[in-house]
C-alpha cells in the first residue's frame, strides 16, 4: 500500500526533486505568511492557524531528510569518520596542552597534505561547493545581523528585519533549484544529489582535522573511511 502510494506520488526521479523543492518553498511561504500576519496586526487567529501547519510541515520535512540521509548512507559515512575525528581532536588537544597552541596548525597542515587528493574532488562539484558556501555565508550574515543589531530594535522593526531576512533566504533556495535542475538533466538520482550536498561541508571539516586517518588501521585509515577511490561523494554499491 505504501509502495503503491509512493509510486503514484513520486513515479520518477524528476518528481522526487520537484516534490522536495515544492515542500521547501511551501515552508518558506508559510513562514513569510506568519510574519506578514504579525506585522499587519491581523490578529492571532491567522498565526494560530498557520503556526501548527508550519511546525507539522517542518517536522515532516525533517523526517524525510533523515530518511534520505539514511538511504544515501550519509549517516554511515559520518559514523565512520567520527572515531578518527575523536582520536585526532584528543591528540591535538594533548599536544596543544603540552607544547602550546602553535602545534595545532601543524596538525591541520599535515591533514591537508594527507587528504590533498580528496580535497581536489571538490573541483568536480563546483556548483555544489558554491551553493554550500553561499548558503553558509548568507545564513551566517543574517543570523549575526539579527543577533548583534536588529534584535535590539522595537518589535515592529524587528519583524520587518525578519521579513527581509526570510526573503533573502530565498536566494539559496533558488540556487538549490538551479542545481537540482542541472542534476536532473545529467540523470543523477535524487538520493545521490542529496548525499553529495550533505557531504560537501561536513567532509571538508573532517578532512581538515582528521590527521589520524594516516594511521593504516581499520576504523582510522583514510582508505577505510573514504574508500580507495579519491572521489567519495557519489553513492556506491
Amino acid at each position: 500500500m505504501v509502495a503503491d502510494f509512493r509510486e503514484r506520488w513520486i513515479p520518477n526521479e524528476e518528481e522526487k526533486y520537484k516534490k522536495y523543492m515544492y515542500m521547501l518553498v511551501l515552508i518558506k511561504i508559510i513562514a513569510l505568511a506568519i510574519l506578514s500576519a504579525r506585522l499587519a496586526g491581523i490578529g492571532s487567529l491567522a498565526v494560530d492557524i498557520l503556526k501548527p501547519v508550519y511546525i507539522v510541515a517542518r517536522l515532516l520535512l525533517s523526517i524525510i531528510i533523515f530518511y534520505i540521509m539514511y538511504k544515501a548512507r550519509v549517516w554511515h559515512f559520518f559514523l565512520k569518520q567520527f572515531l578518527c575525528l575523536l582520536v585526532s581532536v584528543v591528540c591535538i588537544s594533548i599536544a596543544a596542552h603540552c607544547a602550546g597552541p602553535l602545534v595545532v596548525p601543524m596538525f591541520i597542515l599535515f591533514a591537508i597534505y594527507h587528504n590533498r587528493n580528496r580535497f581536489k574532488v571538490y573541483a568536480k562539484y563546483k556548483q555544489y561547493t558554491v551553493y554550500v558556501l553561499a548558503t553558509g555565508l548568507i545564513s551566517s550574515a543574517v543570523t549575526a545581523s539579527g543577533w548583534l543589531y536588529f534584535s535590539k530594535l522595537a518589535a515592529a522593526d524587528y519583524l520587518m528585519f525578519r521579513m527581509a531576512a526570510s526573503l533573502i533566504l530565498f536566494i539559496p533556495v533558488y540556487m538549490l533549484w538551479n542545481l537540482m535542475k542541472n542534476e536532473i538533466a545529467k540523470g543523477r538520482t535524487f538520493i545521490e544529489t542529496m548525499r553529495i550536498m550533505s557531504l560537501m561541508g561536513v567532509a571538508w571539516v573532517f578532512m581538515l582535522l582528521c590527521w589520524a586517518s594516516v594511521i593504516p588501521v581499520k576504523f582510522l585509515s583514510a582508505d577505510w573511511i573514504y574508500g580507495y577511490d579519491d572521489d567519495f561523494m557519489p553513492l556506491r554499491g
